[in-house]
């Protein structure tokens, strides 16, 4: 069976239309070349990290060209992207995190404080289940 990947037509675009605008947020602008180069380096810096096809990969950004970088990079390599509500705190972070097995978490750095609080909930419960 041939199976369609969802990054698949940034890469056809990106040979076909190499140096028309592909994406735009704010007062950033990429061709599909670039967009493509971009979804390519993330897809190899998230194998580098271990990820692999079937895995999660969590992410909690605000609207950004990053958010659709992540999403095609996952696709690229078979992740599963799982988004996270960036109005979430943290509990309810350490809830999607651990119901979705997430291996990997991909945040905005104004999201620190509620991560850290996620990860310290997720100890506190790791212990406390022992």
């Amino acid at each position: 069976m041939n199976q369609m990947i969802f990054s698949n037509p940034v890469k056809l675009n990106a040979i076909r239309y190499a140096n028309k605008e592909a994406l735009t947020f704010k007062d950033k602008k990429f061709t599909y070349k670039q967009f493509n180069e971009r979804i390519n380096q993330l897809s190899h810096a998230l194998r580098d990290k271990g990820i692999q096809k079937g895995d999660k990969v969590a992410f909690m950004l605000f609207n950004c060209n990053e958010l659709f970088e992540i999403i095609y990079a996952c696709s690229k390599i078979g992740a599963i992207f799982v988004p996270i509500n960036s109005r979430f705190i943290g509990r309810e972070i350490q809830h999607v995190l651990q119901n979705s097995h997430a291996k990997l978490l991909i945040f905005n750095s104004r999201f620190s404080d509620e991560v850290q609080q996620a990860a310290k909930q997720a100890i506190e419960t790791e212990i406390l289940s022992r």
